[in-house]
């Protein structure tokens, strides 16, 4: 007879929902991964573009530096500790469909 209930914290549990739980949390991990990857990506971007405006004070206009703070405001309200706060999804939103990065990338040429 095949087995259709696992036994989870004491407690007989549907295979099904034992599967469904690991197949969600696989997911999580996944989508987490890569949020993670494209919001590092952006950072990076954002560390060297301020890395060189320190070192060349005329290297950008002033609009491109108020395009980089409003950037490094919204990948710094990211709350990446908290991944159940209801906001992240219009953070990520406005970090990843933002004029601002389009604007500093134009405007440098990329």
């Amino acid at each position: 007879m095949r087995q259709t209930t696992k036994r989870v914290s004491g407690w007989a549990t549907p295979l099904a929902l034992v599967s469904g739980k690991e197949d969600g949390r696989k997911l999580g991990l996944n989508m987490g991964f890569q949020v993670g990857e494209e919001l590092g990506f952006y950072q990076s971007c954002l560390d060297i573009w301020i890395a060189a405006a320190h070192i060349n004070h005329d290297a950008f206009s002033d609009r491109m530096k108020k395009n980089l703070e409003q950037m490094a405001a919204f990948l710094s309200s990211y709350p990446i500790g908290d991944p159940e706060n209801e906001q992240i999804q219009e953070i990520m939103g406005k970090v990843v469909s933002n004029e601002h990065y389009c604007k500093l990338g134009s405007e440098i040429g990329v």
